[in-house]
Protein backbone atom coordinates (compact mmCIF):
# COMPACT_ATOMS: atom_id res chain seq x y z
CA UNK A 1 0.00 0.00 0.00
CA UNK A 2 2.93 2.50 0.65
CA UNK A 3 4.61 1.66 -2.57
CA UNK A 4 1.54 3.45 -4.21
CA UNK A 5 0.91 6.38 -1.76
CA UNK A 6 2.25 8.49 -4.44
CA UNK A 7 -0.22 7.23 -7.01
CA UNK A 8 -3.14 7.31 -4.36
CA UNK A 9 -2.50 10.80 -3.03
CA UNK A 10 -5.91 12.05 -1.69
CA UNK A 11 -7.07 8.65 -0.94
CA UNK A 12 -5.14 8.68 2.48
CA UNK A 13 -6.45 11.76 3.61
CA UNK A 14 -9.72 10.44 2.61
CA UNK A 15 -9.25 7.63 4.82
CA UNK A 16 -9.64 9.49 7.91
CA UNK A 17 -13.00 11.10 7.64
CA UNK A 18 -15.29 8.29 7.86
CA UNK A 19 -13.93 7.64 11.55
CA UNK A 20 -13.98 10.94 12.56
CA UNK A 21 -17.98 11.37 11.25
CA UNK A 22 -18.61 7.98 12.49
CA UNK A 23 -16.96 9.06 15.99
CA UNK A 24 -19.18 12.26 16.34
CA UNK A 25 -22.22 10.65 15.29
CA UNK A 26 -22.02 8.01 18.06
CA UNK A 27 -21.28 10.97 21.20
CA UNK A 28 -24.59 12.64 19.57
CA UNK A 29 -26.33 9.87 19.71
CA UNK A 30 -25.01 8.48 23.24
CA UNK A 31 -25.63 12.67 24.44
CA UNK A 32 -29.13 12.19 23.01
CA UNK A 33 -29.54 9.25 25.13
CA UNK A 34 -28.40 10.14 27.86
CA UNK A 35 -25.98 7.78 27.98
CA UNK A 36 -22.34 7.81 29.55
CA UNK A 37 -19.42 7.15 26.64
CA UNK A 38 -17.79 4.66 29.16
CA UNK A 39 -15.35 2.39 28.19
CA UNK A 40 -16.58 2.81 24.61
CA UNK A 41 -13.96 6.46 24.68
CA UNK A 42 -11.29 3.85 23.79
CA UNK A 43 -12.84 3.28 20.17
CA UNK A 44 -14.34 6.82 20.10
CA UNK A 45 -11.75 9.36 21.04
CA UNK A 46 -8.36 8.44 18.86
CA UNK A 47 -9.66 9.73 15.36
CA UNK A 48 -11.00 12.57 17.00
CA UNK A 49 -7.81 13.42 18.88
CA UNK A 50 -5.87 12.86 15.33
CA UNK A 51 -7.86 15.72 13.99
CA UNK A 52 -8.19 17.58 16.70
CA UNK A 53 -4.76 17.99 18.16
CA UNK A 54 -2.97 18.84 14.72
CA UNK A 55 -5.75 21.24 14.59
CA UNK A 56 -5.34 22.99 18.00
CA UNK A 57 -1.22 23.16 17.09
CA UNK A 58 -1.48 24.52 14.12
CA UNK A 59 -4.38 27.08 15.24
CA UNK A 60 -2.04 27.88 17.49
CA UNK A 61 1.42 28.51 16.19
CA UNK A 62 0.95 28.66 12.21
CA UNK A 63 2.44 32.46 12.04
CA UNK A 64 5.63 31.78 13.49
CA UNK A 65 7.04 29.95 10.38
CA UNK A 66 5.65 32.08 7.86
CA UNK A 67 6.51 34.96 9.63
CA UNK A 68 10.43 34.59 10.27
CA UNK A 69 10.52 33.66 6.98
CA UNK A 70 8.69 36.85 5.81
CA UNK A 71 11.07 39.08 8.11
CA UNK A 72 14.30 37.42 7.44
CA UNK A 73 13.55 38.16 3.19
CA UNK A 74 12.58 41.48 3.77
CA UNK A 75 15.48 42.37 6.02
CA UNK A 76 17.96 41.31 4.00
CA UNK A 77 17.08 43.46 1.65
CA UNK A 78 16.10 46.25 3.20
CA UNK A 79 19.23 49.06 3.40
CA UNK A 80 16.89 51.41 5.66
CA UNK A 81 16.27 48.42 8.06
CA UNK A 82 19.67 47.17 8.24
CA UNK A 83 21.00 50.90 8.94
CA UNK A 84 18.15 51.53 12.00
CA UNK A 85 18.68 48.35 13.70
CA UNK A 86 22.03 46.86 12.08
CA UNK A 87 22.94 43.32 13.26
CA UNK A 88 21.74 40.68 14.42
CA UNK A 89 18.51 39.52 12.31
CA UNK A 90 18.30 36.70 14.83
CA UNK A 91 17.19 39.01 16.96
CA UNK A 92 15.17 41.05 14.40
CA UNK A 93 13.30 37.97 13.01
CA UNK A 94 12.87 36.52 16.50
CA UNK A 95 11.08 39.62 18.01
CA UNK A 96 8.85 40.15 14.84
CA UNK A 97 7.69 36.24 14.54
CA UNK A 98 6.84 36.95 17.90
CA UNK A 99 5.06 39.81 17.68
CA UNK A 100 3.17 38.10 14.72
CA UNK A 101 2.42 35.02 17.50
CA UNK A 102 1.47 37.43 20.04
CA UNK A 103 -1.31 39.60 17.34
CA UNK A 104 -2.20 36.34 16.47
CA UNK A 105 -3.14 35.23 19.71
CA UNK A 106 -4.96 38.49 20.67
CA UNK A 107 -7.39 37.73 17.61
CA UNK A 108 -8.19 33.97 18.54
CA UNK A 109 -8.47 35.13 22.20
CA UNK A 110 -10.86 37.70 20.92
CA UNK A 111 -13.11 35.04 18.69
CA UNK A 112 -12.83 32.56 21.78
CA UNK A 113 -14.50 35.09 23.80
CA UNK A 114 -16.97 35.93 21.00
CA UNK A 115 -17.71 32.47 19.87
CA UNK A 116 -16.79 30.33 22.54
CA UNK A 117 -19.55 28.30 22.04
CA UNK A 118 -18.75 27.33 18.38
CA UNK A 119 -15.39 26.55 19.51
CA UNK A 120 -16.88 24.48 21.94
CA UNK A 121 -19.24 22.71 19.42
CA UNK A 122 -15.76 22.24 16.78
CA UNK A 123 -13.51 20.95 19.16
CA UNK A 124 -16.50 18.99 21.42
CA UNK A 125 -16.14 16.80 23.03
CA UNK A 126 -12.56 17.84 24.63
CA UNK A 127 -13.08 21.74 24.43
CA UNK A 128 -16.32 21.72 26.97
CA UNK A 129 -14.42 23.18 29.77
CA UNK A 130 -13.54 26.49 27.57
CA UNK A 131 -15.08 29.45 28.91
CA UNK A 132 -14.69 33.49 28.03
CA UNK A 133 -12.03 33.66 30.78
CA UNK A 134 -9.72 31.42 28.53
CA UNK A 135 -10.37 34.10 25.77
CA UNK A 136 -9.16 36.46 27.55
CA UNK A 137 -5.72 34.60 29.45
CA UNK A 138 -5.40 33.97 25.57
CA UNK A 139 -5.78 37.45 24.50
CA UNK A 140 -3.83 38.76 27.66
CA UNK A 141 -0.80 36.47 26.70
CA UNK A 142 -0.96 37.56 23.27
CA UNK A 143 -0.75 41.02 24.68
CA UNK A 144 2.04 40.43 26.66
CA UNK A 145 4.10 38.71 23.89
CA UNK A 146 3.81 41.52 21.90
CA UNK A 147 4.78 43.68 24.70
CA UNK A 148 7.82 41.83 24.85
CA UNK A 149 8.71 41.96 21.52
CA UNK A 150 8.53 45.87 21.19
CA UNK A 151 10.63 45.81 24.38
CA UNK A 152 13.33 43.72 22.48
CA UNK A 153 13.07 45.46 19.46
CA UNK A 154 13.26 48.61 21.03
CA UNK A 155 16.47 47.16 22.94
CA UNK A 156 17.62 46.73 19.61
CA UNK A 157 17.12 49.73 17.82
CA UNK A 158 18.60 51.66 21.22
CA UNK A 159 21.80 49.40 21.11
CA UNK A 160 22.53 49.81 17.36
Amino acid sequence: MFVYADTLWPLPLLAFVPPILTARATLALLAEHDEPVGARRWLIYPPLILLYAPLAVLLLVWPLPFAAAAVEHELSRTELLNATFGRPFWGITASLAVAALGTWWMLLGFVLIRFGGAVRAAFWPFAGWIERRHGMRLALTGLLLLAIAGAVLLALRLRG
